[in-house]
């Protein structure tokens, strides 16, 4: 089980930034856009899709998900995050 979002909640909350765990979707921001409302939401307009992270870091519960937010980290902040902060010293 996973928790769903009403679509139009999203339109809402207006993001700055969203992360897309679609699997094998080549544009997701041209089909974010797509959807009623989406168009104006602040990270669809600006770009800020978040789509290069492969899902299983994401998405599928395990040890690799501490990849996932390290790989998460990296693109929200757009910088490289050292051993020291990871804590893999």
């Amino acid at each position: 089980d996973y928790p769903t979002v009403n679509p139009e909640k999203v339109v809402e909350w207006n993001p700055d930034v969203i992360v897309s765990g679609y699997m094998n979707q080549e544009q997701p921001e041209e089909a974010l856009a797509k959807r009623i409302g989406w168009s104006e939401v602040t990270a669809v307009r600006s770009g800020r899709i978040i789509n290069d992270i492969p899902s299983e870091l994401l998405l599928r519960p395990g040890p690799r998900v501490t990849e996932g937010v390290w790989a998460l980290a990296r693109r929200l902040h757009g910088r490289a995050v050292d051993d020291d902060e990871q804590g893999t010293h």
